[in-house]
């Protein structure tokens, strides 16, 4: 009786997981298009590389967010 709890919970935690990594289409090939710039920091005192989000991102972010 408890195996077969655990059982049903490993399932549907692997189809809820699953259908909401599917909802996020081509997520990866959005992200893929940050890309990044050398800034010099003062308090660290040397440069750091600070992301640069393209449009498709920041409209993502916007509609992600509403």
């Amino acid at each position: 009786m408890k195996l077969m709890k655990v059982v049903s919970v490993f399932l549907f935690i692997l189809v809820t997981g699953t259908a909401f990594g599917q909802s996020e289409q081509n997520i990866w090939k959005t992200l893929a298009k940050i890309t990044y710039k050398k800034q010099y920091d003062e308090m660290m005192g040397f440069k750091v590389d600070i992301p640069v989000f393209s449009e498709d991102i920041k409209k993502w972010q916007a509609n992600r967010w509403k």
